[in-house]
């Protein structure tokens, strides 16, 4: 642990938060992805849901992240109060990317300061024991992984659209499931190969499966095609693990420079060496480039998170 605590000194407090718990994250992400048309993760099978209230799902900005705080809240280091706080940092964030303009707000006092100092320090040493608490565990004990299947049993919907289509939508698409069904109800075609490429079961939103039909009703057939093959073909999320670092690697550089903060593509990569290290007793994260070939991939992805966190960013 001795090398990712070092690396989170000095960096902003959303830095030294995420960046540490992506990285470790990006290991084994990739995995969860592909199985996502069988409604499968590893060897958890979700059942067929409901399906108007699966399709309502997409018009839900909460509920799935109101599943994923059940989850830290019940499997992890994480107090309440440290995800009351890391939500309220999130909102900030996305305020701060939404807004050009600086807004007039009222200076905190000394004693403010000093508590939103202690609380930050405490998830900070929280984040680091989850992690830790990651590495002494050869595999999870039966016992966590019944409460996390009941869990799963007790809130299927949710949890099954937050594994399925949520994590998987933000991660390679750059988008919400939201964003992503209301361009594919317009009629734009690249969101409808998306959105049936993630999801199968939006063949039968009748908004969905009305555009459809609408490319065979004016003979673009290959177009209606391509869409119906989508649904069944393998597709771009069964992504490898080196995608996956390369991804999670331009999101902490775009989040960084949203918070007006340079971490260099180099910094970047000690991380996942100090992860590598700490794991597999790896001074090297073997799944990535070094030096400019790095930089240059962090950089590419990049720029599609920046259009994430600030949509007039221009390359």
């Amino acid at each position: 642990m001795r090398r990712i605590q070092q690396w989170t000194k000095d960096k902003p407090f959303l830095i030294a938060f995420f960046a540490p718990q992506m990285v470790v994250a990006a290991r084994d992400m990739h995995e969860l992805f592909q199985h996502t048309k069988q409604r499968r993760i590893k060897k958890h099978q979700f059942p067929l849901p409901h399906l108007p209230s699966w399709f309502a799902l997409y018009r839900a900005h909460r509920k799935p992240l109101n599943f994923l705080r059940t989850l830290f809240v019940d499997f992890s280091q994480f107090s309440p109060e440290s995800i009351e706080l890391g939500q309220n940092a999130l909102d900030e964030l996305q305020q701060l990317a939404r807004n050009n303009q600086q807004t007039e707000k009222i200076a905190p006092t000394p004693e403010e300061i000093n508590m939103i100092y202690a609380a930050m320090q405490t998830i900070l040493t929280e984040s680091l024991m989850e992690i830790k608490d990651n590495l002494s565990l050869d595999d999870v004990d039966q016992e966590h992984k019944n409460a996390f299947l009941s869990l799963l049993a007790d809130d299927s919907l949710a949890g099954s659209f937050f594994s399925l289509v949520y994590v998987p939508c933000w991660l390679i698409y750059r988008t919400s499931p939201t964003r992503l069904y209301r361009k594919a109800r317009q009629g734009n075609f690249e969101a409808l190969e998306k959105l049936l490429s993630l999801d199968p079961l939006m063949l039968h939103d009748p908004v969905i499966g009305k555009r459809i039909q609408e490319f065979r009703l004016n003979r673009k057939m290959s177009k209606y095609e391509k869409l119906l093959e989508s649904t069944w073909k393998d597709h771009q999320l069964n992504v490898t693990p080196q995608q996956m670092k390369y991804s999670v690697g331009g999101l902490l550089s775009g989040l960084a420079s949203t918070l007006k903060y340079k971490l260099t593509a180099p910094e970047i990569q000690k991380l996942f060496n100090a992860v590598a290290y700490e794991y597999d007793r790896k001074l090297d994260d073997p799944d990535l480039a070094v030096g400019s070939s790095f930089a240059r991939s962090i950089y590419r992805h990049r720029e599609d998170w920046l259009k994430v966190f600030r949509p007039d960013t221009k390359k």
